[in-house]
């Protein structure tokens, strides 16, 4: 769900305007799937101690709303202003949608509140959790369709920067490496899509993705050795990082959730899926983060 551009600085006039707003929205996006994902895993323990509860009604429920609001006004105003490259079609989807999905992030803020009350008045023991099912429903529901929301604003946005940045690879003389890093890290992001919004319809997508994805990292590394010498130190050591980033940490942690989710046979008997879930995404960003800090300068 998360995605990357190239260098504004090298593109024409158009390009470098498409490429910072894009830089933007997914800045934002970022940042507000970020504390979806929070939620999710709010979720997840939630309903856990739910459960138990429910056999034990002294059993302990712990949740809370620390989090607080999300302030992101600068990134906000930036991504519901698109430039004229896109067509009235796409600028109207993108102002609505991206206004919608904060609006829909503050309701879910509310309503974790609600649950909050409902959990610290111990009005589940009073109406046998008639009221604490109906607002978990609710938010899971609502988490649902910010999911979704965001898939589409993110692919929209993605679909008019690609071919931007061809131009700009090609153009770039650190084009040989940004491109198989772009396709590789693609790659990625499908995985992290598939294992967040993971059904068993998805098993063996992810599985052979993750396989590709490892055949993809040895072809980029030995790519990197026939052309070392065409770049400066600094970029190949990055470019090492970057790949050991994605090999060790993702690729590995990919697969070792894969083999779980295939053990366990439903994720609901996985235990630990939530936090690999959060896990996997913090290592797609620290991806994202490295090749903007070092590519995109």
């Amino acid at each position: 769900m998360f995605g990357f551009v190239a260098n504004a600085q090298t593109a024409s006039s158009n390009e470098a305007t498409l490429i910072k707003y894009a830089n933007n929205v997914i800045a934002l996006t970022n940042t507000y799937y970020q504390k979806v994902n929070a939620y999710q895993k709010k979720m997840t323990l939630l309903e856990r101690d739910r459960d138990k509860a429910g056999i034990n009604k002294e059993a302990p429920i712990l949740y809370n709303c620390a989090d607080g609001k999300t302030q992101t006004t600068r990134l906000f105003r930036a991504a519901t202003n698109p430039p004229s490259v896109f067509t009235n079609e796409d600028a109207t989807f993108l102002k609505e949608s991206i206004t919608a999905y904060r609006a829909e992030l503050n309701k879910l803020d509310d309503l974790c509140y609600t649950i909050n009350d409902d959990i610290e008045d111990c009005n589940f023991k009073e109406d046998e959790f008639v009221v604490l099912d109906s607002l978990m429903m609710v938010s899971n529901q609502k988490i649902d369709a910010i999911v979704k929301r965001h898939q589409k604003i993110v692919q929209r946005v993605m679909n008019q920067t690609t071919e931007a940045e061809k131009v700009i690879d090609k153009e770039s003389p650190l084009g040989p490496l940004t491109t198989t890093m772009k396709t590789d890290l693609r790659l990625a992001k499908s995985i992290l899509d598939n294992l967040l919004n993971y059904t068993p319809d998805n098993l063996t997508s992810v599985k052979i993705e993750v396989l590709r994805l490892r055949t993809g990292i040895a072809k980029s590394e030995a790519m990197k050795e026939l052309h070392k010498n065409e770049f400066d130190k600094k970029y190949t050591s990055k470019f090492d990082d970057f790949y050991k980033a994605l090999k060790f940490d993702f690729a590995d942690t990919a697969k070792d959730v894969a083999a779980g989710l295939e053990k366990a046979g439903d994720k609901g008997n996985y235990k630990k899926f939530a936090q690999d879930q959060q896990q996997l995404l913090e290592q797609y960003n620290e991806l994202i983060k490295i090749f903007n800090l070092s590519f995109s300068k």
